[in-house]
């Protein structure tokens, strides 16, 4: 591992984070640091300046194309990630890691269900800078996880790539490494009422899912393509008063999702949010949620804002194919 560079946080190099997302590959000539955690690669950076009360920190640890199924049978080996928060002093005042994430249903804790390792933390208040690292102990870590005989072959996002499991395989060992890349964002969200005049402003969201994470509904209101609606994404149209009849298409030629039918009314100029998931009861949207497709494992909700806000929090932005649908 590479030398010690810095004795205390104040001493790191900084880099900006920008809202829209940032990509680290940790590398060999990388520096080090002395965590609480044992000594890690890492990368400081100072925090957007004006952040929404409620925003999130998103970081996504993707595992090595290159590595999966290799000669010793190792799975994807990657970098498990951890997060500290420094405050403007740059004192450390929270660290969180794959293995105590805030909020776990939306962490992937073995690679193979899902292709990523996943946090997602709330900002702290005080937090301008946060430090993105590893657990020293994750570092080498093996973890034997058992896939009973599926049929077909199951297939998994992996860096970007989709990457087929046979059906019959039994045992995987995934491995932490001190290397990898690493997708870091903030999630800076908040509830907007800037429609315009005579219009309603309508969310469009997919919750991340494991599984399910390489659907990707390419979603058409009234015939109107919308979004090609990726896994842990949402967006924001404005439509007039009045039904609407929505359909998918699937948004690669291996990800095996076909129609998914539906139907809602927006009945006045408020907000509406549209959920599509994929396990068919997700527990995230309490009473008042409205299925408007066919009780399926993939399905439209109507989710009530209540709901919708907390999983829009956690969520990234694309912007619509069609940002406004007038009748």
């Amino acid at each position: 591992m590479s030398s010690v560079c810095c004795k205390a946080y104040a001493d790191m190099p900084v880099a900006k984070l920008a809202v829209e997302g940032t990509q680290i590959n940790f590398g060999p000539s990388d520096p080090v640091f002395q965590f609480p955690l044992g000594r890690s690669r890492f990368r400081t950076f100072e925090l957007p300046a004006k952040l929404n009360p409620g925003s999130t920190l998103v970081v996504n640890a993707l595992g090595q194309a290159g590595n999966v199924y290799t000669k010793d049978g190792s799975w994807a080996p990657y970098f498990h990630p951890a997060v500290t928060f420094l405050d403007n002093e740059k004192i450390a005042t929270s660290t969180y890691t794959e293995k105590s994430p805030t909020v776990p249903p939306d962490s992937c804790v073995s690679l193979f269900r899902c292709g990523v390792a996943l946090i997602s933390v709330p900002i702290p208040s005080a937090a301008k800078f946060v430090v993105i690292h590893t657990p020293f102990d994750a570092v080498g870590r093996t973890r034997n996880e058992l896939l009973s005989g599926v049929n077909p072959d199951q297939t998994y996002v992996i860096n970007g790539a989709y990457v087929t499991l046979p059906g019959h395989a039994r045992k995987l060992r995934a491995i932490g490494m001190a290397t990898g890349i690493v997708d870091v964002r903030v999630v800076n969200f908040s509830v907007s009422s800037d429609a315009p005049v005579g219009l309603a402003t309508l969310y469009v969201m997919r919750p991340h899912a494991d599984p399910g994470t390489p659907l990707s509904p390419v979603t058409y209101l009234n015939g109107v393509k919308v979004i090609d609606l990726k896994d842990g994404a949402y967006t924001k149209l404005y439509v007039s008063p009045g039904t609407y009849s929505i359909n998918t298409e699937k948004g690669n030629s291996i990800n095996g999702l076909g129609n998914v039918p539906g139907e809602f009314t927006v009945s006045d100029q408020g907000k509406y949010f549209l959920a599509f998931i994929t396990d068919g009861n997700d527990s995230r949207f309490p009473p008042g949620t409205v299925p408007i497709s066919d009780p399926k494992p993939r399905q439209w909700l109507v989710v009530p804002e209540a709901a919708a806000v907390p999983a829009l929090t956690k969520m990234f932005y694309i912007a619509p194919e069609t940002k406004e649908l007038r009748k």
